[in-house]
């Protein structure tokens, strides 16, 4: 399926999504649903950012980031957290094609694998096409692998690439994120990284290509401060809240249901805090009979609803469709937990 596509729906009102979708588009989905909730850079960090790049071009060019990338990056990305105080510092960096990219930091819950990158070029992106670009994100083509757990398959949740911000015309700071698709992370392991291409995504969402060799081989360690995992195993019908592991980054639900949804998009875990009254759900991934759905630790305060749906069944339109209310009015299966 094609990446760019939860790209685009994420730039729509989300409680629209699935009304906007014909039927026969709705059928002919794979087995295997992704489901985005992402939103980018907060409008004043930008700001912030921009006001050091126009007051100083010559200290933007050159902005320290190595070793430090989650630290301007966690107050201003959507699935941001405390990166700065988990992540092991890596500093590898590998240079191709007039383009210089550093790994900064690395940093794994045991569930999830968050990596920051530094791409520095010779000469301004902008000189690599004439038309305009996305400003948050950069797409790339890479094999990313773990040494010695050949059957341990990377998930990136159907995200295009890194997450980040362009700070100047020569540099992209941003992260990407990784799951293991419900396994867990060895404990230590080695991730080896070969990236072919830079691939910046265009307005018409074609991708302009910067070819080259970048391979890294870093050593990863789990961090295991601060991790919970909530057994739930709140069932009905079938459909099972099966644990919540919160880690200090990412909030991930796992749930389980009957066989009776594939080849549709119908299944979904929403979630809604006591700070917000929309579904806060980030990302997720519905395979035939499981699921697994991320939250931004940011987003939750010290209470989370957690509801399995089918969105078919869901009556009324527009918003309140999609309010908490109506969601708890025909939930399958519905808990809620308490944060620290």
């Amino acid at each position: 399926m094609n990446n760019k596509i939860f790209y685009a729906m994420n730039l729509i009102n989300d409680e629209f999504v699935l009304e906007t979708i014909p039927e026969f588009c709705k059928q002919s989905l794979k087995v295997r649903k992704y489901a985005g909730r992402m939103k980018y850079i907060a409008a004043i960090a930008a700001a912030m950012l921009i006001l050091i790049i126009t007051t100083s071009p010559a200290l933007a060019k050159n902005f320290p980031f190595i070793g430090n990338v989650f630290t301007y990056i966690q107050e201003r990305m959507d699935f941001a957290g405390k990166y700065s105080n988990y992540a092991n510092g890596i500093g590898e960096n590998a240079y191709s094609n007039g383009i210089s990219v550093t790994i900064s930091e690395a940093y794994c819950d045991g569930i999830n694998l968050f990596i920051s990158y530094q791409i520095q070029t010779e000469k301004p992106f902008s000189d690599y096409t004439k038309k305009e670009f996305l400003r948050t994100q950069l797409d790339y083509s890479a094999s990313v692998l773990l040494n010695d757990y050949p059957n341990l398959k990377l998930d990136d949740f159907g995200v295009a690439g890194l997450e980040g911000q362009f700070i100047d015309e020569y540099t992209f700071i941003g992260a990407e994120t990784y799951s293991l698709g419900g396994q867990e992370f060895p404990e230590s392991f080695m991730l080896d990284i070969s990236i072919y291409s830079w691939n910046l995504i265009l307005e018409d969402m074609s991708e302009k290509r910067i070819s080259g060799k970048w391979k890294f081989n870093i050593p990863v360690n789990i961090n295991f401060s601060d991790i919970q995992t909530l057994e739930i195993n709140e069932t009905s019908a079938g459909h099972t809240i099966d644990k919540v592991v919160i880690s200090p980054i990412m909030i991930t639900i796992y749930s389980s249901y009957p066989d009776i949804y594939s080849g549709t998009v119908n299944y979904e875990v929403t979630a809604f805090s006591n700070l917000s009254d929309r579904n806060i759900v980030m990302q997720g991934i519905y395979d035939k009979t499981e699921g697994i759905t991320r939250i931004s630790r940011n987003s939750v305060g010290d209470a989370l609803d957690i509801y399995a749906i089918d969105y078919s069944k869901l009556e009324g339109t527009g918003l309140e469709k999609y309010s908490q209310e109506n969601i708890a009015r025909h939930a399958i299966v519905h808990t809620k937990i308490e944060l620290q």
